[in-house]
């Protein structure tokens, strides 16, 4: 099952501004055809974990948090690009987060 536009949380233990691009992903899950069927995109929690040491420019690999039972086929994009606030003009912000 395929869902789109989730958005991405940030997770950073730091509390500094960064910005994310882009900042929403496509996750495909796979698992029981019950439990994928009865599944919806709250249950569904792409992330890039944020350690404050990020170069301006590098890119973040995304995680997905997944209830059980379900197995992650595919994230696209793979991996987003990290900015430093100040230097993000015109950039989107991602959604911000102190979850660690």
């Amino acid at each position: 099952k395929k869902f789109d536009q989730l958005a991405i949380e940030l997770r950073s233990s730091t509390g500094k501004v960064l910005v994310i691009n882009p900042t929403k992903v496509s996750v495909e899950v796979s698992g029981p055809r019950d439990i994928v069927a009865a599944l919806n995109r709250d249950q569904i929690i792409p992330y890039v974990r944020l350690g404050g040491e990020e170069a301006d420019g590098s890119d973040l690999k995304v995680g997905v948090d997944l209830p059980s039972g379900i197995q992650l086929v595919v994230v696209e994009p793979a991996a987003v690009r990290v900015r430093h606030s100040e230097a993000a003009r015109g950039v989107k912000k991602g959604v911000v987060g102190s979850k660690k």
